[in-house]
């Protein structure tokens, strides 16, 4: 690549650390049913923070907009790897399964832990994640990852604005189609798939233009890097949280509030060990994804939520979900020195 890029290996890192905190955070209070469950202690406007920050969470779109940016970063240094990381990433997933099914099964049953032959097919490919709801865009990524590279071909020979305007027409086209017709996507997985496949294409798309497009100037660099960083970006999530009530629009604007909170976030200043937690967060959180919702939402949601207050539960549940990706880790990591991969 002809410039040096915006984001490091270590920022990149971060991110994925950043994203993970956000989506445990998300799925312990993402509605006002889950937030009645705990004991909010902070308001504003008579609605409680929780739900405010849930309401500017995205983490999904943060992790396909660093998978666009990684995967071209990728393409350009001639490292087509991608079969063997999706395949690397199921092995993982496939593992967390192997682990929690039979604890499903003891919990709830087995009408949903395994089920029968077809539950079971389409949760061991990730066509359906009924084990797993928070697991819902693994199928769309592995499509991504597979035709990354195809359309970083197409890409390269098309002119920015282009590629700009018909990855965003696609994006727009699939939120409408899903505020019109939710219900039928939901109940048609043949449906569902392909239309998360294009909504997600938008943000993997601006991942890959920020790899080869943007280089941040110096003077803006300097800027960010000072706490004026933060006042932008408390802005922009005052703004995401100011439209919260209107889906569609909301739905818009998230792709271009991710990129802007990405990009503040990893050239703003920041405490150095902060940074490091972040990151060792960032390590995990393939893991930490596959197995919080079991604790969260599964298996273990009554005790979790029996600490009440906010803060506490969502601290309980990075540290249970942080801990068990260890393990998690430890097994994968000998599984692949076994099969060579």
């Amino acid at each position: 690549m002809k410039n040096a890029s915006i984001f490091s290996k270590g920022d990149t890192l971060f991110l994925k650390g950043v994203a993970i905190l956000m989506m445990l955070f998300l799925h312990l209070f993402h509605g006002e049913p889950w937030i009645s469950m705990s004991n909010p202690q902070i308001y504003v406007n008579n609605e409680s923070l929780v739900q405010l920050l849930s309401n500017a969470s995205n983490p999904v779109y943060i992790y396909i907009y660093i998978s666009g940016y990684g995967l071209y970063i990728s393409y350009c240094n001639s490292r087509n790897n991608n079969i063997k990381r999706i395949l690397k990433l199921y092995l993982k997933y496939w593992l967390t399964l192997i682990i929690f099914v039979p604890i499903g099964l003891l919990m709830v049953g087995s009408e949903q832990y395994p089920g029968n032959y077809e539950t079971i097919i389409k949760n061991l490919t990730g066509w359906k994640t009924t084990y797993n709801g928070t697991l819902w865009f693994l199928f769309p990524y592995m499509l991504l990852s597979l035709s990354s590279r195809f359309l970083f071909k197409i890409y390269d020979k098309a002119k920015l604005h282009i590629i700009f305007v018909v990855t965003f027409i696609i994006h727009f086209v699939c939120i409408r189609i899903v505020s019109l017709y939710g219900e039928f996507l939901y109940s048609n997985q043949y449906a569902y798939i392909p239309e998360h496949f294009f909504e997600l294409l938008f943000p993997f798309t601006l991942g890959m233009l920020t790899a080869k497009y943007l280089v941040m100037k110096q003077a803006l660099r300097v800027f960010l890097k000072s706490w004026g960083g933060y006042f932008v970006l408390a802005l922009i999530v005052v703004l995401v949280i100011s439209i919260r009530h209107n889906q569609g629009v909301s739905a818009l604007i998230y792709p271009y509030y991710i990129v802007a909170f990405c990009l503040l976030l990893v050239v703003a200043k920041k405490n150095s060990y902060l940074i490091q937690v972040i990151k060792e967060l960032g390590r995990k959180s393939t893991s930490m994804w596959f197995i919080h919702a079991y604790f969260c939402w599964y298996f273990f949601s009554a005790y979790l939520f029996y600490l009440k207050y906010p803060l506490i539960i969502f601290f309980v549940l990075v540290v249970i979900s942080y801990v068990f990706s260890f393990l998690i880790d430890f097994i994968y990591n000998k599984i692949i020195v076994l099969l060579k991969i």
